[in-house]
């Protein structure tokens, strides 16, 4: 059964951690709230809508190691490109996403499997 730690302030919003054991740990790579990172400057009264961004650039494969703080892929939009880092380092198990496929908000890019 999986169990989803709570997140904490230190972690980026992007990041979803759960435990699958005691000795692995599987970190999930989300695209972070669109709206937030790729909106141009509104006033307070405006809300930005941003649904979607496409992703540009991929830097890994499934099954590559890949290092905590590494540029992991690129998205962008018309607004815009958003640069997503890993969280953690690990060996890359899932990249459900291509270069030039759609993405939305809180979707999960990629994750990786750390020893804990």
């Amino acid at each position: 059964m999986r169990e989803v730690m709570a997140e904490s302030a230190l972690e980026p919003p992007w990041v979803e951690l759960s435990r699958e054991d005691s000795s692995v740990m599987i970190i999930g790579i989300e695209v972070p709230d669109l709206a937030t990172v790729l909106a141009p400057p509104v006033e307070a009264k405006e809300q930005a809508v941003i649904a979607h961004a496409t992703v540009s650039d991929l830097y890994f494969e499934e099954g590559d190691e890949i290092e905590e703080g590494e540029l992991f892929a690129v998205l962008f939009n018309d607004n815009g490109t958003c640069e997503i880092v890993a969280p953690a380092s690990g060996l890359l198990m899932s990249l459900p996403y291509d270069e030039g496929d759609t993405v939305t908000s809180e979707a999960v890019l990629a994750r990786i499997q750390t020893d804990r």
